[in-house]
């Protein structure tokens, strides 16, 4: 195709020439077949006999770049589509796995000088995005079938689910075919293909096609102009051989080099050179802006696509402008750089499902952690261990499990892992805690999680994450209501009996007095309602009035000074005093129910509600501990694998091995500075293990 688009456009350019030049073109072809000394021989055979002033080509960056070499050598120009930056295409890329929330992927290519071209900036910028390579796959040129077969099994049983392709279109059709016989094409995975891949799909058999459905890929952006479609007619008419070929890129950008290289010979006066004409040359051609900055074409537009049947639907478009987008171009002042997928129109991911994959899953012969649980009775807001009686699956739930499954999620990478309870029958004691951090050093659990208390006994056997709670032991009491302010007091003295007793006598008085009285008195005649009420209001009365001596102001205070009494009822003042119900302080009352308190871990405390309800604390700094935590024999690997993970900025760095350590050392003096502020403000201390 390119030999052919070359060729087109010797002929419209000598056909095309002004009268009063002359100079010709006269191409000279050679044939690498894709080899590396191949490519290397024929561009010195141009260079020293053919004596070319330039050469175009060839297609695959590692070749282009050692014959660029020749060509600085020998001050000859080089142009060639493979010298178009492969920085631009992995920008583009990366953009797509940060769009879809993906933060492992696996680079998939080949074994050789062409399939590793393109590893070094694709792996920065996916770094930069904070996206981790967790593997490179190298499948060799000449690979036999088994050669690929145990290459897929290899990964299928990672957990990462996410790949990108870069190999040339005669291996990948092989490939693709084999990935979805062993069930590598179905729901769940994610396939991203690079350049000249996507490219040459309109080119590759039916039965690839077929293999590849719900593929994603990015492409050379080419607009469709009318300029195109009609070099894209005459392609075909004056190339019969190629009438089921569609027209790529590589065979426009052959077309767009030659007619840039004609250009640039007009341009050549004097003591100027080809080459430092085309160092920096600027021309519209069939691929669109055809720019070349200090000898190197620049990044265009890419287009995204997706294989939906036969064919490659356009989702949308990456620029350095805009990022992703659905136009190419868009309407605005100011450009925004985006890049989230509501940008894209509808994918259809492979599987025939239009749910993004989530980028991992737990293989099936993969191991899980073994999470050990304490199982006991109360506190079921820190810690709740059931067992499904359908599944027979053990269900956990707290807030001890929601830190800890927080901090499973917070990974970059899935970690699979199943809880196994502890069952006793005395789960209060401090030796069930101390067994349940021993089955770790058993390696009957790979952690523990609950609330186990940081103890230095226990640190000789696993490790402890960072304490997720505030630390220490507090004295509570039971907290005894003031009874004075309640509005029925006044029932305190007597009991339940006595009181009905006195209201019985109080009622039966009413009534002799009833009996003595309607036939004489008045007031005790008149309807029924009214002698009733009588009896009533004779009976209350006698609570209210006195009916005998009265008593000193001074009395009630010699009995007792600092209760208060009813005048005419005194004898409630001896009452109480009896009963020894006298103001007391806080204090006092502390000192009352000393029989009664109770050592309580302050997590229990600061959590659970039944207690604040009551009980109070007297000693919040009784005895100390270092709180609670998760155990493993690892925790600090985690805490270490998440530091890591969020200043992996600094060991991507250019600096030293010195520096890096360095700015490690001050980030985590950062980061312990913040957690001691926080922890200051708060009672509570939460952390990440």
């Amino acid at each position: 195709m390119c030999k052919a688009c070359i060729s087109m456009a010797v002929e419209d350019r000598n056909s095309n020439r002004d009268h009063n030049t002359t100079v010709m073109i006269v191409p000279h072809f050679r044939d690498s077949r894709g080899d590396v000394v191949a490519a290397a021989s024929a561009a010195i055979d141009l260079v020293k006999n053919a004596h070319v002033m330039a050469i175009l080509g060839p297609q695959k960056s590692i070749q282009a770049d050692l014959v660029t070499d020749i060509g600085d050598r020998e001050r000859v120009p080089v142009i060639s589509p493979a010298t178009r930056p492969s920085f631009s295409q992995a920008k583009a890329m990366a953009a797509l796995v940060n769009a879809f929330g993906w933060r492992e992927v696996v680079l998939v290519h080949e074994n050789s000088n062409y399939g590793s071209g393109l590893l070094p900036h694709l792996t920065a910028k996916l770094q930069e995005n904070n996206v981790v390579v967790s593997n490179l796959s190298c499948i060799p040129p000449y690979a036999d079938d088994d050669q690929v077969l145990d290459e897929l099994y290899s990964l299928k049983g990672m957990q990462t689910r996410v790949l990108i392709v870069h190999m040339p279109p005669d291996l990948a059709s092989r490939f693709f075919q084999m990935a979805k016989e062993v069930g590598m094409m179905s729901e769940g995975y994610a396939w991203l293909v690079s350049d000249p891949l996507t490219s040459f799909l309109t080119s590759v058999d039916s039965v690839s096609i077929e293999a590849m459905q719900g593929v994603l890929g990015v492409k050379a952006y080419v607009p469709r102009s009318e300029e195109f479609r009609r070099f894209s007619k005459r392609f075909h008419e004056e190339n019969p051989d190629m009438d089921r070929t569609e027209l790529n890129v590589f065979g426009l950008w052959a077309y767009d080099s030659m007619k840039v290289l004609s250009e640039a010979i007009e341009r050549v006066k004097g003591n100027s050179s080809l080459a430092r004409v085309l160092r920096n040359f600027a021309s519209e051609g069939l691929s669109g802006d055809f720019n070349i900055t200090n000898g190197q074409l620049q990044p265009s537009a890419f287009e995204v696509v997706n294989v939906i049947g036969k064919v490659d639907n356009t989702v949308g478009f990456w620029t350095e402008k805009y990022g992703i987008s659905k136009e190419v171009e868009l309407d605005g002042d100011e450009p925004v750089y985006s890049t989230e997928k509501d940008n894209l129109r509808g994918i259809l991911w492979p599987g025939q499902t239009s749910n993004v994959p989530k980028g991992w899953q737990i293989p099936a012969s993969g191991k899980k952690l073994r999470v050990g649980v304490p199982v006991r009775k109360g506190f079921n807001e820190y810690i709740k261990v059931v067992r499904n009686q359908e599944t027979n699956a053990v269900e956990a739930t707290g807030f001890c499990i929601d830190v800890f499954e927080e901090v499973i999620r917070s990974l970059p990478y899935a970690v699979p892992f199943e809880y196994i309870p502890l069952e006793t029958t005395d789960a209060w004691s401090v030796e069930y805690y101390d067994e349940l951090v021993y089955q770790i050093y058993l390696d009957r659990y790979d952690a523990v999680v609950g609330d186990v208390t940081i103890l230095a006994n226990r640190t000789k056997y696993v490790d402890f994450t960072v304490p997720y709670t505030e630390s220490g032991i507090a004295t509570v009491v039971p907290i005894k209501g003031d009874e004075r302010k309640s509005a029925w007091i006044f029932m305190k003295p007597l009991t339940t009996a006595l009181w009905l007793t006195i209201g019985a006598s109080f009622i039966f008085i009413g009534c002799v007095v009833w009996v003595l009285e309607h036939r004489v008195n008045e007031h005790f005649q008149g309807p029924p309602g009214k002698q009733v009420g009588m009896i009533f209001w004779f009976s209350f009365s006698t609570l209210v009035y006195a009916h005998s001596k009265g008593e000193s102001e001074e009395q009630p205070n010699k009995i007792c000074g600092d209760c208060m009494c009813v005048r005419g009822a005194c004898f409630v003042v001896e009452l109480h005093c009896k009963l020894g119900i006298h103001a007391n302080d806080t204090a006092a009352q502390v000192d009352r129910y000393d029989q009664e308190k109770r050592l309580c871990w302050l997590p229990y405390w600061l959590l659970d509600q039944w207690i604040l309800q009551r009980y109070t604390m007297i000693d919040p700094k009784h005895l100390r501990t270092s709180g609670f935590a998760f155990v493993s024999l690892a925790s600090s690997t985690i805490f270490f694998s998440i530091f890591l993970y969020r200043n992996q900025h600094i060991l991507a760095s250019s600096g030293s091995i010195k520096k890096k350590l360095c700015d490690l050392a001050r980030a985590f003096m950062v980061k312990e500075k913040d957690d001691s502020s926080k922890h200051s403000q708060t009672s509570g201390e939460m952390a990440l293990a």
